[in-house]
């Protein structure tokens, strides 16, 4: 866990939020989630909030949205 977290404070880089999203998710916290995601033009948002992957689909905007076990796999063909 402590290699996890370091890998991240090297890695991680700030994005400033740049784009809106309301009413897209479950609640304001995951619409949020989105806005993030967007705004770092990221390639995938990964997440096991069910209901949130149900209302928003494979796709938002560009952006894949997954599962935890389902990125783990993705990762894991890309080697």
């Amino acid at each position: 866990m402590a290699g996890t977290i370091s890998l991240f404070k090297e890695e991680a880089v700030v994005t400033p939020i740049t784009k809106t999203v309301v009413g897209a998710a479950t609640s304001p916290e995951d619409d949020l989630a989105i806005t993030t995601a967007l705004s770092a033009k990221s390639d995938y948002l990964v997440t096991g909030d069910k209901p949130f992957l149900k209302k928003v689909g494979p796709t938002y905007q560009g952006v894949t949205i997954v599962n935890p076990s389902d990125f783990i796999k993705k990762l894991q063909i890309s080697k």
